[in-house]
């Protein structure tokens, strides 16, 4: 167990303090506390799962875990999913996050929990400190309203229907656990992160409409949805108002087509907003002048192998193959050392060797690649990975690059 500042104590909370905890977290991010979002973002957190380090009887810095599965290559596995981390400014730099995340590791692995964390970064640079790549790029669409689509996009084979949120909840759960299963860095979603995914009190709205709730119904069933708002503003030329996609998901490419079709053309509006799509989503594909979406890269998922023999054995890779990894890992010293990884489309194994190396290559650089997204291959170009056998490097790079980009779609 790793040991805490001086004076600090470091505990999980009790139910009693969770709405502390809450408070603690979003003062720490230079938050007001809503009192509208605070009971649902509570809901979604066990206390068993928080870390929290107290001065006296003062809670003045958090941590937390959600418990969900993540598709990885090859299917859903346990992903813990790292939440609610903040040292409020009185005690900053004196090392209290180092002990909390570090603790954290050492606890998911003391008790055999999750081999893989993720979490999405406030700042990055703090992370890559505890041996968390970057496994997952978002890219934010900046798109003109009425942006024609290029010459053959499919058409709409089904009717667009504006629902309820009730009613589009249940389309959305059945819709999303379908396409999810074929998603690296997709998470599932339980009652609370449901109700999370749908709030729709005043204070998240920020001067926007309420959530509007859209399904595409077709001979076949639903195939799509669709949660957005609208921000409306006029300008000396006009209309100027702005389309806010919250979420936007289909399992087929007409579906898909006919949605982003919607949000396009809605009258009165200017510019449509999607601030975290995949980089392969295919409206980049859609669009007949793809300058008009504005797309603008940024950082989504991070992920920490907490186990690296377990993980890399829980996906599967694109070609079968084998490699001896020389694992480099200062946080987590039972990660070190070196393992042959043979693996392939239909499963794999990771264990210990005394075997020579293939590559050298910290935990972080494993979690970048271990959804898929991340190339070894340009990893070793920056210098991050060593090569020690040849061909061994283009190798890797093939069996751990996977079909689609991964991508999360919710903050957590």
């Amino acid at each position: 167990m790793t040991d805490s500042p001086a004076g600090i104590e470091l505990r999980p909370v009790t139910s009693g303090e969770m709405p502390a905890l809450f408070e603690t977290v979003e003062r720490s991010f230079g938050a007001d506390v809503s009192a509208d979002t605070a009971p649902y973002e509570i809901a979604a957190l066990q206390p068993e799962r928080t870390l929290a380090g107290f001065d006296g009887d003062r809670m003045i810095a958090t941590a937390g875990i959600f418990t969900f599965d993540m598709t990885v290559p090859g299917g859903p596995a346990p992903v813990a999913g790292v939440t609610w981390v903040g040292v409020l400014p009185t005690h900053r730099r004196r090392g209290i996050l180092t002990a909390i995340m570090r603790r954290q590791l050492t606890e998911l692995h003391e008790a055999g929990g999750e081999a893989v964390a993720a979490l999405w970064a406030s700042e990055p640079v703090i992370y890559r400190r505890f041996g968390y790549g970057l496994a997952a790029v978002r890219v934010g669409v900046k798109a003109e309203s009425s942006s024609p689509f290029a010459p053959g996009a499919p058409a709409l084979s089904g009717t667009l229907r504006m629902v309820e949120a009730k009613e589009c909840r249940q389309v959305a759960e059945e819709l999303y656990d379908r396409i999810r299963v074929d998603r690296p860095g997709l998470i599932s979603r339980d009652t609370a992160r449901w109700d999370v995914a749908f709030l729709d009190v005043e204070s998240v709205r920020e001067g926007s409409s309420s959530l509007t709730c859209v399904v595409v119904d077709t001979s076949a069933g639903p195939e799509g949805y669709l949660l957005y708002r609208t921000k409306r503003e006029f300008g000396p030329t006009g209309p100027n108002g702005t389309v806010q996609v919250r979420e936007l998901m289909a399992t087929t490419p007409s579906a898909y087509a006919a949605l982003w079709r919607y949000v396009l053309d809605i009258d009165l509006m200017r510019t449509v907003q999607a601030w975290n799509r995949p980089v392969d989503d295919p409206v980049l594909y859609l669009l007949g002048d793809v300058r008009r979406a504005q797309p603008a890269l940024g950082d989504a998922l991070w992920v920490r192998l907490v186990d690296v023999g377990r993980a890399l054995a829980a996906r599967t890779y694109s070609v079968a193959g084998s490699v001896v990894l020389e694992v480099v890992d200062h946080t987590c010293p039972w990660n070190a050392g070196r393992v042959r990884l043979d693996g392939g489309p239909d499963g794999a194994t990771c264990t210990p060797t005394d075997a020579s190396a293939d590559l050298t290559l910290s935990a972080t650089e494993l979690g970048s690649a271990y959804l898929g997204g991340t190339r070894l291959t340009h990893m070793a170009a920056a210098g991050y990975v060593d090569e020690h056998t040849p061909g061994a490097l283009d190798l890797a790079d093939r069996m751990f690059t996977g079909r689609v980009a991964p991508w999360c779609a919710e903050v957590f």
